[in-house]
């Protein structure tokens, strides 16, 4: 296929307004994917309207809509994309109900006529097949570059049941909305829901939902728990209305009647927005999906429920039967009112248990979150559409996480999940790279929350720092120091990033007057303390600091210690390295970035050439350590990597690609070489989901950031190295592309 600007992938599909699963599913799946990737992957829809005569109000999106039930019409469609240039491939969201002919065989016309790549998702795979059923299904698969669905147990039946090879078959989940965590009381009350225990079921109904059984289960639970409310949100499906209208939910409404818990049950009678659907998620104690159907490979609600970090209960249908054994979903018999009573009425009266499940969902379900979906679909797509299509789209800058990481006192160490974790105390450490990511922020935005942080930041380390040398850098969550800590600990690379970090306010012109000078005080007061460090890190963060003091003209009788401290980096390295092991100690650990990142900024004020020499020689063995076919590996935590050893490549933190990023930044305009730019952005790409699980770190919407990578998958707290890391790893980016 040509290089060219942009690269349309086009959607057959149903799509909103159009009420229907698969329309939102799309939806979803297309506003990830331009999340994720930049303007040169360009995601259009060609909406599937249920007939020629009804037409909706579509967004630009669309680009064009033809009837399902019209075979002409979608050979004629089929045509037009073969005409259009810019379209680059097609991706077919497939259910048997959307296309005309039996078993939806109208899509095989199309697929006859269509001479662009495609894959299609399979939303249904029903096992034991009637032959003809089977053999359009295969039909469907035979041309496609890739076929998706979305549980393993689809991928087998697919397999075993439609003779389709499993290594043709990509398993992508449900997608999932990134929210933060937060319990179902904070969220009842900011919808007015006064209920104990909240309960409740969505989606579009239909009969085959099973809500009658949960009504029939309600009365004796209600008799014990009086404020325990049953909340039934969603439209009826729009093809079921048109059939039989709203029998199905008067139906339900005369159960509830005559069960005489009018009070305790509310029809939500919409198909509502997003923002609201997500917020009553929120604000539930326990979601139910009670389906009627065994063989229902994929439920959205289920998913959405999940992710919320609810506890489910559920009938046996086969998307939660593949999640019964996570320990988020309890399983009950389909059309069982007695065992589904029992198992309401053991988890209301569990409180732990119920918080227990619900976090454990949580967790189990960040790969699920949207930008993991559009990842996994980008990487299907490369088979379709050239790889350079898909770089990734820079996420706006957010300080909506380390807000509400920092108190009156400064920012807590610690996040659990999304909540600040008090207990864990604070660090002189996080709040020095608090400050430094503010100090960039505000000269970037007139950020009154910026503006507010920064000043907190700094007192703290006044606090933590005395005109006396002395220096404290743990403290407990009745701000005062933890002496244990601080006493039991090497402080010196804490102290040395405050330096560093006093040094950063020292030097800056969005900095108060009333900050500066006192930076600066403290800023000598603290290098004189760094200059013995034994750390390589230590004397790294002191020259970062003498760097700043020195470029701004700022105490230049600090020359003489300039020397002193990059000879004493200089030796180590000397005495450590050789050719195959560039090195300045016996081990790879953490931060290793940041020793080449200070040598780059110290040549320049020395004018030493040697120094940017040994500085581009550890950086590019680094380099050559930690990337691997395009993407940034760094050095794990559990194990690290010692010379002459197996290097670890897990736990993974963000602390390291965010070093790493500085450090090639750094190269980049010592040198001027491009490939240390495009590093950069490989080793940012990192927190994007560009690393060895495939998941993103970053969250979007709030500019907090995951914990790391394990060996399982991702650690889901968000504490503030992890946030203020990609902070400044995502302002080094910025500055880098200006």
């Amino acid at each position: 296929m040509p290089k060219r600007d942009s690269y349309i992938l086009a959607f057959l599909s149903t799509y909103p307004p159009r009420e229907c699963g698969i329309a939102t599913y799309t939806s979803d799946l297309v506003n990830a994917l331009r999340s994720v990737y930049a303007q040169s992957f360009a995601p259009k829809i060609i909406a599937l309207n249920p007939n020629e005569v009804t037409r909706y109000c579509y967004s630009a999106d669309v680009i064009a809509q033809v009837a399902q039930n019209n075979q002409a019409k979608l050979i004629e469609r089929a045509r037009a994309i073969n005409a259009d240039s810019a379209i680059g491939a097609v991706h077919i969201q497939h259910e048997f109900g959307l296309f005309g002919g039996k078993y939806g065989s109208y899509l095989l016309h199309f697929l006859y006529t269509l001479r662009k790549p495609y894959c299609v998702t399979f939303h249904t795979v029903l096992p034991d097949p009637h032959p003809e059923m089977k053999s359009v299904v295969r039909q469907i698969a035979t041309g496609t570059s890739h076929v998706i669905v979305m549980t393993e147990l689809s991928r087998d039946i697919l397999a075993a049941s439609y003779d389709i090879p499993k290594d043709r078959i990509a398993i992508i989940p449900h997608g999932i909305h990134e929210r933060p965590y937060e319990s179902p009381a904070t969220a009842k009350k900011r919808l007015g829901i006064h209920a104990d225990i909240m309960l409740a079921t969505f989606g579009l109904l239909n009969r085959g939902k099973g809500i009658e059984y949960v009504i029939d289960a309600l009365p004796e639970i209600i008799a014990q728990i009086p404020n325990t409310h049953y909340y039934i949100i969603g439209a009826t499906h729009p093809q079921i209305a048109a059939k039989e209208g709203e029998m199905y939910r008067n139906f339900l409404l005369k159960k509830v009647r005559a069960a005489g818990i009018t009070k305790n049950v509310h029809f939500i009678n919409q198909y509502l927005p997003l923002s609201a659907l997500l917020a009553y998620i929120s604000a539930t104690d326990i979601y139910i999906a009670p389906s009627l159907d065994p063989h229902q490979a994929v439920s959205g609600t289920l998913s959405y429920a999940l992710g919320a970090g609810r506890p489910v209960i559920a009938t046996a249908f086969a998307h939660a039967r593949s999640l019964a054994q996570n320990g988020a979903v309890r399983i009950v018999p389909m059309r069982d009112s007695a065992h589904m009573q029992a198992v309401l009425y053991d988890l209301i009266s569990h409180p732990s248990v119920r918080q227990e499940m619900g976090r454990h969902a949580y967790h189990i379900t960040r790969p699920l979150v949207w930008a993991n979906a559009a990842l996994a679909h980008g990487s299907v797509y490369q088979s379709m559409v050239p790889r350079e299509a898909f770089s990734f789209r820079i996420p706006p800058l957010k300080l909506r996480h380390l807000a509400k990481l920092t108190d009156s006192y400064g920012v807590i160490q610690f996040a659990d999940i999304t909540v600040p974790n008090r207990e864990s105390g604070y660090t002189a450490d996080d709040n020095a790279r608090a400050l430094i990511s503010m100090i960039e922020y505000k000269k970037r935005t007139r950020s009154e929350t910026a503006r507010r942080l920064l000043h907190r930041y700094f007192s703290f380390l006044c606090e933590a720092a005395k005109e006396d040398g002395s220096f404290s850098n743990y403290f407990s969550d009745t701000n005062r120091p933890d002496e244990e800590k601080n006493n039991s600990e090497n402080l010196a690379e804490a102290r040395a990033r405050t330096a560093y970090a006093f040094a950063y306010a020292a030097t800056s012109s969005v900095v108060p007057l009333s900050i500066l000078e006192h930076a600066r005080t403290m800023c000598v007061v603290q290098i004189t303390q760094c200059i013995n460090a034994d750390s390589p890190r230590a004397l790294a963060f002191t020259l970062k600091a003498l760097v700043l003091l020195l470029s701004s003209e700022q105490h230049s009788d600090l020359f003489g210690t300039c020397r002193l401290i990059t000879s004493r980096l200089i030796e180590a390295y000397q005495s450590s390295a050789d050719r195959k092991w560039r090195w300045f100690e016996q081990s790879l650990t953490y931060g290793n970035a940041i020793i080449p990142d200070a040598l780059f900024g110290v040549s320049k004020i020395l004018q030493d050439g040697s120094v940017k020499s040994i500085a581009e020689e550890s950086l590019d063995f680094l380099i050559e350590q930690t990337f691997r076919d395009g993407t940034y590996v760094p050095i794990g935590q559990n194990g690290w990597y010692p010379r002459g050893q197996k290097r670890s490549y897990f736990d993974q933190q963000p602390e390291d690609a965010a070093a790493m990023v500085l450090a090639l930044s750094s190269a980049y305009h010592a040198t001027r070489e491009k490939r240390y730019r495009l590093l950069a952005h490989i080793a940012f790409e990192w927190f994007l989901g560009n690393n060895q699980s495939k998941l993103t770190c970053a969250i979007r919407a709030t500019g907090g950031c995951y914990d790391g990578i394990t060996s399982e998958g991702i650690n889901v707290n968000q504490g503030a190295e992890s946030t203020i890391a990609y902070l400044l790893a995502r302002i080094a980016i910025d500055k880098l592309r200006r």
